[in-house]
């Protein structure tokens, strides 16, 4: 799925590792960088990695192609 915001273009696609946690990836798309989410119901925990990270601190709505 392709989510379009003003600020930031993101693909997504996840789904169920097994009944109790679930692993989203999300791909910022006019940049190389990718965060994979994990969450986990037993838990009641969200862990979120990047797989690509950007290589300057900042917010993620400054993620994209300069216009």
């Amino acid at each position: 799925m392709i989510h379009h915001t003003s600020l930031v273009r993101t693909g997504y696609a996840g789904g169920w590792l097994d009944g109790q946690r679930m692993r989203a990836e999300v791909i910022f798309l006019e940049t190389p960088h990718r965060m994979d989410i994990t969450c986990s119901l037993p838990g009641r925990t969200a862990e979120a990695v990047w797989r690509l990270p950007p290589l300057t601190p900042g917010k993620l709505q400054h993620l994209h192609c300069p216009g």
